[in-house]
Parts: structure tokens; sequence; C-alpha cells
């Protein structure tokens, strides 16, 4: 698998690509990646490619048969690789949630054609993803190992097991081939036909998911791979007929055994697909009376302004209906561009996370980050409203500009295109007294300008700004509103969050102990207040912070700094939590309500994430002064 994933990695690159680059990729050595190109020539040369090397460039692919090569990666793509971590502890937790009783470590090992010291170290991994379902890997010598914990908990398990898996299945030559024997447009319309006669409303995108649900299995029967349930649940009559009604069908048209487990499961994913439109009008007053004093909640806890959206309201109200159902009945959707979200969007997590929880009803869930993402989703696009909202506090802007009257004209219609509602008017350098008794807002100056007497923010700009440059005098204007304070002159007001005091250059690597080093710290220097600490690592234990290549952006589950700072910390060696890889740590301690703040250092947290060149370099400083100087490179 990993030989596929570094071919297909090649393949979506038109330049080389580095060995540094590809060990970071794939978390490897160097002399792995060397050995796996070294195997892939080796097939390239009956399958129609090979790999290049260029000395001081890295590594290309060349195609110089392209049907031999189709043909190649078609039949990678349906093997099963147990060499690729990823898909080997896939398959293994799936085989552990089949097991009735004990299984040994050996028996896993023979199944898996991998060593005992792999398997026991791919056991601490299957370790923690039953923690966040609540279930433990119980081990008894001589016996082996096997997963316990409550019945509604395992389904939740086994069901992102299974999403997950299934993703994989689909692109297989065998699922593929499979799928061709099926009448889909038949299937199709027959699952039409059942819903619409039980009065069940889905959209079209749920429709053709369930389609896809019901092929793979299909598939997995006709492989007699089922699943195991460990024990009855409630079950919901109608989506339990609709399921044995589908059942019925695959096994009239298709002469396959659909088991009672496999029945219930399907069941289970057809109730996640339903729409508010199925419940009844006090139903869904009830449900709207739930979200209005939860969004009041919200915004007690963290001074926000979302329950005043009637938008926001109504938008939820479409989402969590479906979602509480599928909560009740442990099945819940996979999000395809969650780590996307969760590091663009890391500022409205908290508050999706208390959302959800607040409309509970102190019931046992478990919710998983992927629906947490979606909900985030609805309250990132609110604050986007309000923040563009809140550039209509500026009506009137003053612009100074030193290089007469046709490159302010140019400055102006710049301006005007950016502050669409505002109005923009134009002052020369002599005009200053003419400026102080204007009823301006706000004043772009060309050049630097102090005024004792000007009770206006003042922001310094170029003579002919760019898009780059428009983004940040609204950036800076944006934080002069959520902070109520003038905007700062420099070029980025975020650095302002940064001190050499807030730096360290740590030799530990132990995620929690640095977390909890550097949270003693702020408190002590009167930065962050006494729960400081608890409130950052019940968020860790919630949802870790730790995000792609390396960078983490830990922070307490509820802001309220003393004072603002973002404490920085560089990993001599890499700390590794919850299987995730950390170098690179950004402690937020912010006010509460500071939503924009928090959104601009997941910007800036993404552009180290995406710019290999400079996260080496923030990773190679010695001290705080070349640290901030890389900084201000991509500010």
């Amino acid at each position: 698998m990993r030989r596929e994933m570094i071919l297909n990695h090649l393949l979506n690159k038109e330049v080389h690509i580095s060995l540094a680059d590809l060990t970071e990729s794939f978390q490897v050595s160097e002399r792995t990646i060397r050995n796996e190109v070294k195997y892939l020539n080796e097939d390239g040369i009956k399958n129609g490619f090979r790999i290049q090397t260029l000395r001081g460039q890295g590594y290309q692919l060349q195609i110089e048969n392209k049907p031999l090569f189709t043909d190649y990666l078609k039949k990678q793509t349906a093997s099963f690789d147990t060499q690729s971590v990823s898909q080997r502890l896939l398959y293994l937790e799936l085989l552990l949630f089949q097991q009735q009783d004990f299984i040994t470590i050996d028996q896993l090992a023979s199944q898996l054609q991998v060593s005992r010291s792999t398997i026991q170290q791919d056991l601490k991994r299957v370790d923690t993803f039953l923690h966040t379902y609540g279930l433990l890997l119980k081990r008894k010598a001589h016996y082996g190992v096997q997963i316990v914990g409550p019945e509604k908990k395992h389904r939740a398990a086994l069901a992102k097991l299974l999403n997950t898996s299934s993703e994989q299945l689909s692109q297989t030559e065998a699922y593929r081939s499979f799928r061709k024997t099926l009448d889909i447009q038949a299937l199709t319309l027959f699952i039409k036909e059942r819903v619409t006669h039980y009065q069940i409303y889905i959209s079209d995108v749920a429709l053709r998911n369930m389609v896809d649900h019901v092929c793979i299995l299909a598939f997995r029967v006709s492989q007699k791979n089922y699943i195991r349930m460990t024990g009855p649940l409630e079950k919901n009559p109608i989506y339990t007929a609709l399921s044995k009604d589908i059942a019925a069908f695959i096994e009239a048209q298709y002469h396959l055994d659909v088991p009672e487990a496999e029945q219930d499961f399907l069941a289970e994913h057809l109730i996640g697909k339903v729409t508010v439109d199925t419940i009844s009008k006090e139903e869904k007053m009830r449900l709207q009376a739930k979200i209005n004093d939860a969004m009041t909640a919200i915004d007690q806890q963290y001074g926000t302004a979302f329950q005043p959206d009637e938008e926001l309201q109504n938008a939820l109200l479409l989402h969590i209906y479906p979602l509480m159902l599928r909560l009740h009945y442990n099945l819940q959707l996979d999000n395809p561009i969650i780590e996307d979200l969760y590091t663009r969007y890391a500022n409205v997590f908290n508050i999706s996370i208390s959302f959800v929880q607040y409309l509970q009803d102190n019931e046992d869930f478990i919710i998983t980050k992927d629906e947490i993402g979606y909900v985030a989703m609805y309250f990132a696009a609110s604050l986007e409203k309000e923040r563009n909202q809140k550039f209509r506090m500026y009506k009137k802007i003053g612009v100074l500009c030193s290089s007469g009257a046709g490159a302010a004209y140019l400055l102006k219609m710049k301006l005007e295109s950016a502050f669409t509602n505002a109005e923009i008017v134009t002052f020369s350098m002599y005009e200053l007294d003419k400026l102080r008794n204007s009823d301006c807002d706000v004043v772009i100056t060309t050049f630097p300008l102090t005024i004792d007497d000007l009770d206006i923010p003042v922001i310094e700009t170029a003579l002919l700004p760019g898009d780059q440059e428009l983004a940040r005098l609204k950036d800076t204007l944006a934080f002069s509103a959520e902070t109520q304070t003038s905007p700062a002159t420099d070029a980025e007001p975020l650095l302002s969050y940064f001190a050499e005091e807030c730096f360290t250059i740590t030799e530990a690597n132990n995620y929690l102990d640095i977390l909890k080093t550097r949270c003693h710290f702020l408190m002590e220097a009167g930065y962050a207040p006494p729960t400081f600490l608890d409130d950052v690592l019940e968020r860790e234990n919630k949802m870790t912070t730790i995000y792609q290549n390396s960078i983490a952006g830990p922070h307490p589950i509820q802001m309220g700094a003393r004072k603002e700072c973002i404490d920085v910390i560089i990993l001599k060696q890499p700390a590794y939590y919850m299987d995730k890889k950390v170098r690179l740590i950004f402690l937020l301690n912010l006010d509460k309500g500071h939503l924009f703040i928090h959104k601009e250092v997941s910007r800036l947290m993404i552009r180290i994430m995406e710019n290999n060149t400079v996260r080496k370099q923030l990773l190679a400083c010695k001290n705080y002064a070349e640290f901030i100087s890389i900084l201000k490179s991509i500010l």
C-alpha cells in the first residue's frame, strides 16, 4: 500500500520531489523510501513506468506505456498490503471486532503476516482508538485479547471502522467488478419506492449514499464477511421494516442471504439519512426551543452573539435533528474534509462541542470529530457574516496620501473596492487640520503619521496596495473591532501576541508534560487564570489540537486570558500523542470572545503546515529573534 501511495504521490506532481519531502510525507526513513523506489522501478520495467532520480532535486515519475501503467495501478489498488500501517490497523481492528472470544497475539500475527512485536505495537494504537469510544482491549495471559464495553459504544466504533473500510473497499477492482453485476437503476428505483411508501424524507445525496451502502453490504455478504453484534439494541419499527424490504430485494435478485445483524445495522444507517421534515410540528418547535436555549448559553459562556442570528438557527435546525438521531443510534457521519476544517476553524470547535453537549439532555452520547466538524461549519459561516457586518461600522474612511492627486485617486478607487459601504475621503499631507476636524471613523495613511489629538484609529499602508495588502487592512480593522482597541500600526497586528518571554526551545518529548510546564509558567507569570492548565488538558482530552505536519495549537476549553499571548514551544526531538507527531506548539491564551484572533492564528499555522521550507526554518531556530524574523516573512 505504501508503494502505491508513493506512486500516486509522484503521479500528482509535475516536478521532482525531494527525498526529504517524501520522508516527511510518509513518516519513514530515507532508507525506506530508497528501498520502496527500488522495488517500484523493478515493477516498472514490465509495467510501463520508471522513477527518475536526479541528484540534488529528487524523484520524478516517468510514464512510458500508459495502458500498462494504468493496469498496474488497478492491480495494486485491489491488493491489501499489511505493511501499510493505516490499512493494517484497520484490518486488525475489524478482526478484533469480529471475535466472539479472545484471540492470541500469535493468531493475529499469522493472519496479518507480520511479527509479534509489530502486532504488540499496533495494539497500543488500537487501545487509543478504543479509548475514544469508551471501549477497552482486555488482555488475559495465555488467552490473548478481546474488545469489551457497552454494546452502544461497540456499535459506534464498528460503524466508524466499516465506513472507513468501505471507502477503501470501493476503490478495489474486486468491488468494482461485483458492482457491474448489480442493476443499480433497479435497486435505486426500489429504494425510492420503499422510502416513499414509509413516508421517509431524504435528500438526493442521501439516497445515493444509501444505494452505495447497500451495494457494499451486498459485496461483503457475497464474500461471507459479516458484521457481528454482541447484543440487541432498541429498534425503530419503520427503519427495521425498510431494512428487511431491502434485504429481501437483495436475496431475491442476487440470491444472497443477508443475516439479521446486517439488517439491523442497515436500519441504523438509514436512520441517519432522515431530514427534519420527517418530524411533527410540535417536535420541531421543541427542537427549535432547545437550539435557542443552547445558543443563549453559548453566548454567555464564550462572549459571542450567535443567538440573534435567525439564519444560523434555521440552518442548525435542519442539521441537528438527524444528528441527534444518529447520536441516539450510535451511527455517525464521516467528514471527508475534517482535518482541513479542524485546522481552519479551530476557533469554533470549542463552541460546537459545547453546543452539542447542551442539546444532549445528559444522555451518554459519543460524538466524533467528524460530526463536530459539520456543526462547526455553521458557526464559522455565522462568524464570517458578523465580521462583514463589523466593516459597516466604518462609514467614512479618511485617506492621507503624500504622492499627489493622481496617486490619491488611485488609492481611493482601491479602497472603495474593498470597503464598498464606506465613503472614502482623501486628504493631502498639508490638510491635517481639516482631517482633525472631520468625522472620519478611521484614517489610512501612506506615510508615518503621529497626531496626538487625533482620536480615531490610524493605519499605515502601501501607496498602491495589492489584494494581499487590502486583506491585511480588513484584518487589522477586524482585530480593532473585536478587541475594542486602536489598530496596530505595524505590518501585522498578530505579531503583538508574541513575546520573547513566551518562547522556549525544549529537549522534552512528552506532549502533555510540556503543556503542563508551559501552562504553569503562563499562570505564574500573570498571563493566564488559575484554571488555565485544567482547561487546556480538558480540551486535549475531548479532542486533541495536534494538526497536520507536526504543528499543534492547544488552547483552553474556555478562553479567559488575563494578558493575551501566544506561547511558542519548539521541540528539538518530536513528541507523540494520540499517534500524532509534534515538533512546533502554539499555546493560545486569548480573551473570551476573541474568535477572529483565534482564526488568524489558525491561518498562520496553515501557512506553516503548507510551507516545508518555512517549517524547517522555524524548527531550526536557536532563539526568539530568529523565530520572529521568519514569522514576519510569512505574515
